[in-house]
């Protein structure tokens, strides 16, 4: 139990972290990355959104793209940025399989 709690915690923590690269990038960057960074900060609201709003299809839906803004930013980007993509992909994938759903 307390290792699931950590878990959310860590990849909460580095979810935060990427939305505000993301964020931050989405203004400084041009062309492609650009635009991959500006649906995954939209997206990783939408899916929090999704998450206030208790609506497992909004979940699926943000989470789906999301996975495919996070994968575009991975092959993207250039050097350690690469790790903060995991996270939103970690996140849109916990979206997906409905994990903040289950009780």
């Amino acid at each position: 139990m307390i290792a699931w709690m950590l878990g959310g915690v860590l990849v909460g923590a580095g979810l935060f972290a990427s939305f505000l690269f993301s964020a931050f990038q989405g203004v400084m960057q041009r062309g492609p990355l650009q635009w991959a960074h500006i649906a995954a900060a939209l997206l990783t609201v939408g899916g929090i959104a999704s998450l206030s709003l208790l609506s497992p299809l909004l979940a699926l839906v943000s989470g789906g793209l999301l996975l495919l803004a996070g994968a575009g930013i991975l092959v993207l980007e250039k050097g350690w940025n690469r790790l903060l993509a995991l996270f939103q992909m970690a996140f849109a994938i916990m979206l997906i399989l409905g994990l903040p759903f289950a009780v």
